[in-house]
């Protein structure tokens, strides 16, 4: 596909770790196919590291206090690399299925920039535990007091407002929940951009499973379509495991 040589006022942040590795070579075939901006793209992995083109890869190691995963630690340090007020976050389980092209980024940003907003999530219209209000066209704005404010679904966020809601000892899952919790009450400028459907395959399910479909597209086909490696033996291990 043509990239547009000019650059947008953002970057990219994906977080992964060592036992979610076996994604990355099927995570990076679909993005260099579907992602069109030139951007920076920084990977915080954690000891395994690839070697690509337009990826930073960056391996910290594993970050544990007490046992305990301290996954915003790491997320801090990428951001550090941020040198734009924007960044797309996107997690390694997403597969993206449809171009995202210069154009859709940038309305995402004209659009923060006219709302003075901090986030917007673009995602499907599906029914999920958020409280929108209606805004204009296909933008809603989340309730202050809605949950899952800080939803790790594909999202444009204001880079400043993304580093200031992270706590050092989150894990992605306490990030969304207990992380919304922490900015609940007030006006965060947070929204979504519906679609008809999904912009990506949530490949692995409740950390165990690839779900047959998602939204109107069968795991077989989409594996079939993309040439994608077949993941499934990897799913026998342990992904929890993050000692």
């Amino acid at each position: 596909m043509n990239k547009t040589s000019s650059k947008l006022n953002i970057s990219t942040v994906m977080c992964t770790y060592d036992t979610y590795d076996f994604l990355w070579p099927n995570y990076m075939k679909t993005w260099n196919k579907y992602w069109e901006p030139d951007t920076h793209n920084i990977v915080i992995g954690e000891t395994i590291s690839h070697t690509e083109p337009n990826f930073d890869y960056v391996t910290p190691g594993k970050i544990r206090e007490d046992g305990k995963d301290l996954w915003g630690t790491r997320m801090k340090m990428a951001l550090d690399m941020v040198t734009t007020d924007y960044v797309f976050v996107m997690l390694i389980d997403f597969y993206l299925w449809e171009p995202i092209t210069y154009q859709h980024i940038e309305d995402e940003l004209i659009f923060l920039n006219i709302q003075q907003g901090n986030k917007v999530v673009m995602d499907e219209n599906a029914p999920r535990a958020y409280n929108l209000q209606h805004l204009a066209g296909n933008y809603y704005k989340f309730e202050n007091h809605s949950d899952y404010q800080t939803s790790l679904m594909p999202s444009v966020w204001r880079t400043d407002f993304l580093k200031q809601s992270l706590n050092d000892n989150d894990d992605p899952w306490i990030f969304e929940t207990v992380g919304t919790d922490r900015i609940k009450g007030q006006d965060n400028g947070v929204y979504i951009h519906m679609r008809n459907d999904p912009i990506f395959y949530n490949v692995i399910r409740k950390r165990k499973y690839i779900p047959e479909q998602w939204g109107k597209v069968k795991w077989t086909d989409f594996v079939e379509k993309e040439g994608l490696d077949d993941i499934t033996p990897h799913l026998t291990n342990d992904l929890t495991d993050w000692s």
